[in-house]
């Protein structure tokens, strides 16, 4: 279980050469939960490539990212779910604590150095979708690409498909810059395009064929919305080649058929990329982006303990995963349990979760690995007001002429409401302004009863 805990001096950004030991841990189904070191060739970005096979007793294939790899910080707050038989390009920043998953062919390194971990081109010859270039020889990265010649034709390089790290060229002299400027080509064919990652220089060098390279279309196409847990397929049929046929399949996510169905499981924006082949070898590559938002949520877990009378209190959630609620607890023993079904037949932890008295918390529970993370929450005002009586409760000869007070801690104005004829006072009672309240004895009995309560409420009975 987890504590989320926020200490002064913890925010910040700090920036290491890509040399210095990890600071940023992935952790998984894919490793066995254990810490596995990210690199980093700017200090920012913190990557590494993982392959999914498959779930674990508590749930589908997923990860989080560990700050310390000791679970003090971990990213992001609910398990980052993907697909079985997967392999992804794992990234963080640093800065900003985003993290994103990248759908790889695979992790298996190709022998060759290399300064970056990967390299996409882009242009307006494929919609400035991601074309993936692969590594050739050391710090050489190779791709071929059909330019269409459409108006203003240019293109850039990106490292990782999102921008953050791009390449261009501002003044043409064939050496890339960082942000640099679009790449201009005006020439119709297909192309053969170089980049060495080490000095930075580009080429892109006409191959002289006529074989037109093949349109990848992904059905439906665009920006696709669904429901978390709603069934989607995405189909590449009516994919065309202008001069031949259509000969293999590859999506982003390592399948290779036609069609391929999406795992709708975790919420999010994800990105599925398709790249067919023709008969005669040329690629052409599409994507879309799948919006996977909460569904109504059919599970229910409910909060239980001394802040409630162990009663039930169901919990909110927004994906159908982390349940949360907000409970001020008093200081009788504070503690609560997590019930599933409202009858104790599945609670957690084993152990009442002990909290510190007189506090309020934000406590949250993740259904998928039955983990608890609580967070105080600042401001919280459990302690009741006290309630004086001049001259002080008992048994007096003579009537008594009686005034109130009232402090609090927090309330600089406290207010008081009292009844005479022995009910018990609520807010809508009389409010005491000041004023003298006799209290006379016609008789034997108490004159004079008060009590401090929670409402500040004050009881005067006089006995007659």
């Amino acid at each position: 279980m987890a504590r989320w805990i926020l200490a002064a001096g913890l925010l910040g950004t700090l920036i290491t050469a890509p040399s210095t030991a990890a600071e940023w841990f992935f952790r998984g189904t894919a490793n066995g939960w254990a810490a596995t070191a990210m690199t980093s060739t700017d200090g920012v970005n913190f990557d590494t490539c993982q392959r999914f096979v498959s779930g674990d007793a508590s749930g589908g294939p997923r990860f989080k990212i560990d700050r310390y790899g000791n679970w003090q910080q971990s990213y992001p707050v609910a398990d980052y779910g993907v697909n079985a038989n997967t392999a992804y390009q794992i990234r963080i920043n640093a800065s900003t604590q985003a993290v994103s998953a990248t759908a790889v062919a695979s992790c298996e390194a190709s022998g060759f150095a290399s300064t970056l971990p990967q390299l996409n081109v882009r242009g307006t010859f494929n919609g400035w979708a991601s074309l993936p270039m692969t590594l050739v020889g050391d710090h050489l990265w190779q791709v071929e690409a059909y330019l269409d010649g459409k108006a203003s034709q240019r293109l850039k390089f990106d490292q990782a498909g999102d921008w953050a790290v791009n390449f261009g060229d501002s003044n043409g002299d064939g050496v890339l810059e960082k942000s640099g400027g679009d790449i201009f080509w005006s020439a119709v064919g297909t192309v053969r395009i170089q980049v060495n990652d080490q000095t930075l220089a580009y080429s892109i060098t006409p191959l002289g064929d006529d074989n037109q390279p093949p349109l990848a279309v992904i059905t439906p196409g665009g920006t696709v919305n669904v429901t978390q847990g709603a069934s989607l397929t995405l189909s590449g049929s009516d994919s065309t080649d202008p001069d031949g046929q259509i000969a293999s399949y590859l999506w982003s996510s390592g399948e290779t058929t036609e069609s391929i169905v999406v795992n709708t499981t975790q919420t999010g924006t994800f990105t599925y990329g398709l790249t067919v082949t023709d008969d005669q070898g040329a690629k052409g590559s599409s994507s879309v982006s799948v919006v996977v938002g909460a569904g109504q949520s059919s599970d229910s877990w409910y909060f239980r303990g001394t802040a409630n009378n162990w009663g039930l209190t169901p919990m909110t959630s927004e994906d159908g995963t982390t349940f949360c609620t907000e409970q001020a607890f008093g200081s009788n023993n504070p503690r609560f349990k997590i019930d599933h079904k409202g009858d104790w037949t599945e609670a957690y932890p084993a152990q009442d979760y002990l909290v510190n008295a007189n506090t309020s918390y934000r406590i949250c529970f993740d259904s998928l690995r039955k983990a608890i993370e609580v967070e105080t929450l600042a401001g919280a005002d459990l302690q009741a007001p006290t309630v004086t009586a001049t001259p002080s409760p008992g048994s007096y000869v003579d009537s008594q002429s009686i005034t109130l007070g009232v402090s609090d801690d927090q309330d600089s104005a406290p207010a008081v409401h009292f009844t005479t004829d022995g009910s018990q006072p609520t807010t809508a009672s009389a409010r005491y302004a000041g004023q003298p309240l006799v209290a006379s004895d016609k008789g034997s009995g108490t004159d004079l009863v008060w009590d401090e309560k929670r409402v500040s409420s004050l009881k005067i009975k006089s006995h007659h």
